[in-house]
């Protein structure tokens, strides 16, 4: 996914670019909830924008994915293989801002997040090096914190992938 937000009070905008369609579907699934007075999507095959009506109309389609009706009924969901993912995803994330704040998850926490994303804290602690860490923690605005990280996001995702794999060679041992 690829994706940012335009942040003004109330008149946030939220767009996303998927590289498969179904996720759209998915993704928009909960946020359906939290359209209010005002708020609309538009959406193509594998984007979609959300935010105030006004603002969203004046968004333009990417170019060769044009605009489709939002679709009705259920939403598939997603698959462990995504559910994983996506975790996953979310942990190197997490994972990232502990070091940059320079705290470790809880003992408890951390075994479960060892044996459930083998690998993985590892991998995003040795992707960051010094100065990158120091240009990070000069930042006072955290939250640009996400998308100073984001080129790690495909190395961070092979890892989650790998993860995956590793996980999935465990058979049906409980939930380790």
């Amino acid at each position: 996914m690829r994706g940012y937000d335009c942040v003004d009070a109330a008149n946030t905008v939220s767009v996303r670019v998927y590289g498969s369609a179904d996720s759209v579907g998915q993704v928009l699934a909960p946020w359906a909830d939290s359209l209010s007075d005002g708020s609309a999507v538009r959406r193509g095959a594998n984007w979609f924008v959300i935010g105030p009506a006004e603002r969203i109309a004046q968004a333009r389609p990417p170019r060769g994915a044009p605009e489709i009706e939002p679709a009705t009924g259920s939403v598939a969901s997603s698959t462990d293989e995504q559910e994983f993912l996506t975790n996953c995803a979310q942990y190197t994330l997490d994972e990232a801002v502990r070091m940059i704040r320079d705290e470790r998850v809880p003992p408890a926490d951390g075994e479960y997040y060892a044996q459930a994303f083998r690998g993985v804290e590892t991998d995003v602690r040795d992707s960051i090096g010094r100065p990158e860490l120091d240009r990070l923690r000069a930042v006072e605005d955290q939250d640009r914190w996400h998308a100073m990280l984001s080129p790690h996001g495909q190395t961070w995702k092979a890892s989650c992938r790998t993860a995956m794999r590793q996980h999935e060679g465990l058979g049906d041992r409980g939930d380790e």
